[in-house]
Formats: structure tokens, C-alpha cells, sequence
């Protein structure tokens, strides 16, 4: 049986992305001066990290603004920031960073704003025959049993990590066959199931889809997506049908002129 190969990789899929972090650490001992985090921040780039902005909120907790390139995850995120930290900090004597941490994923829209979008796809994109309005009313859902307003806990750490994916077809290719936008609905959820991800809103209209999902610690969102336009294309008969590209942006609870009103 020959290999299957996937369609869709890392070499030929390009993002248009918006990856934003808000990091708590806790610090012990002596806390070093603000202006030691500068050399931490130009190292962490080459992590594909971008420091944002960084403060003291109270005289242990280091609160900093974080915006990611598609192959980072959250893991990598806390190993290499809270690494890089320590290391620089070495010489400044008796200080230590706590193994817990915060980390919430934002975006320029609150969840709230973002999932009430997805889930009106169908009426933002009405058709012209009552048929295939109903067909998309019908296989869009939101799960009422996903609360991505909840984080993960991990050793003692909190994970709000919840992503906003956009996938389209190729030249806009308009497709109202019922088994097949049913297949693909199916597809989306098996995905999700498969991996562990929490799938709140799936807005699938003609030629394109919106998801609002709740990611692992360990899922970097390239990696996600790739997963998604592989599985998509068995529904196409290995045919890609969805363009070489994604949009995907990370939201939350609050989005970034709360995040900045409270700098």
C-alpha cells in the first residue's frame, strides 16, 4: 500500500495570523530591575516570541504581553520565557521563578464578540434558494458544553488557549451539495475529538468555514491547521479543495484595549 502523503504542509502553507499572549509569572527573592528584561526580550525573537510589553503589578508578579509566530505553542512559550528569564537573571543574586504560571491567549475581539460572528455565518452569507439556506443553518452548531471563558489547569498553571480559524476554498468555489458540506461538518468534529480540542462554534458556509476551538498546551496552531486541511481533503477525495493558506487569530475574555487600558 503506497504512503499517504499529506497535501498540506509547512513548506507550502502560509498564514495571515494574529497570535497574542498575556503571561503572569511569580518571582521570589529579589526582584530584578525592570530594565534586565531587555536582552531576554531581543533572545526570545529568535524563539519566534515577540515581548509586547512587560511590568511589575505587585512586587513578585512579572505581567508581560506575548505575540507568537504559527509554530509556537504554549508549552514552548512558558519553557522559553521563563528560561530565557532565569538564565539572565543569574547574576543578580537570591531570585527564582515559580514553576506556576498564567497564560491567557487575546485578540483585538473579546470571545463573546467572536463566537456571536461564527455563529451567524449563515445569516452573514444568505443564499438564493431556501434550500441551501436551510442546508447551512442546519450544519452549523454551537456546543453549549464548551466553555472556552474556562481555563486548563496544568501542575498547578492556568491555559486559556482558544483560536479562531478561518479555512477557504480555492477560488472561492461555491459548494451546496448536502453530503457533502454534512461530511465536512462530520470531518471538523472527528478532528477535534481525534485531538482533544474543544470545538465551540463551527460556522461552515459555501466557500469557506470559521471555527472557535480550544487548544492543548502542546498545540502549535500551524500544526492544528495542517491537521484540519489534511483531514478536510479525504472528504475531497484527497483533492485540495481548500486554499494553501488559513487565517487563524487567538481571542479571549478580554481583548487588547482592555489589556492596554490596564497598563
Amino acid at each position: 500500500m503506497p504512503d499517504i502523503r499529506p497535501i498540506y504542509t509547512p513548506a507550502n502553507v502560509t498564514f495571515a495570523y494574529q497570535l497574542r499572549w498575556a503571561m503572569t509569572l511569580f518571582i521570589n527573592g529579589n526582584r530584578p530591575p525592570i530594565e534586565s528584561i531587555a536582552p531576554v526580550t531581543e533572545a526570545l525573537e529568535s524563539d519566534g516570541i515577540r515581548v509586547l510589553s512587560h511590568r511589575y503589578s505587585e512586587p513578585e508578579m512579572l505581567q508581560l504581553t506575548l505575540s507568537t509566530l504559527p509554530h509556537v505553542s504554549p508549552q514552548t512559550i512558558a519553557q522559553r520565557v521563563k528560561g530565557r528569564l532565569w538564565y539572565a537573571w543569574q547574576s543578580l543574586g537570591d531570585v527564582s521563578i515559580e514553576k506556576h504560571y498564567a497564560l491567557r491567549s487575546y485578540g483585538t475581539q473579546d470571545r463573546e464578540t467572536i463566537e456571536a460572528y461564527i455563529a451567524g455565518q449563515a445569516a452573514h452569507h444568505p443564499m438564493a434558494t431556501e434550500r441551501a439556506s436551510n442546508l447551512f443553518r442546519d450544519v452549523n452548531f454551537i456546543d453549549e458544553s464548551v466553555h472556552l471563558d474556562k481555563p486548563l489547569s496544568i501542575s498547578r498553571s492556568f491555559l486559556w488557549f482558544n483560536l479562531h480559524i478561518v479555512l477557504v476554498h480555492a477560488e472561492r468555489w461555491r459548494n451546496v451539495n448536502e453530503s457533502i458540506i454534512g461530511s465536512t461538518q462530520k470531518m471538523v468534529r472527528c478532528v477535534c475529538k481525534k485531538y482533544g480540542w474543544r470545538l465551540s462554534r463551527c460556522g461552515i458556509v459555501a466557500d469557506h468555514m470559521h471555527l472557535s476551538v480550544g487548544a492543548n498546551v502542546s498545540d502549535g496552531v500551524q500544526d492544528m491547521v495542517l491537521k484540519f486541511l489534511n483531514n478536510l481533503a479525504f472528504v475531497y477525495d484527497m483533492k485540495p479543495v481548500y486554499m494553501f493558506s488559513a487565517y487563524v487569530a487567538t481571542f479571549g475574555e478580554y481583548d487588547q484595549r482592555a489589556l492596554r487600558r490596564g497598563e
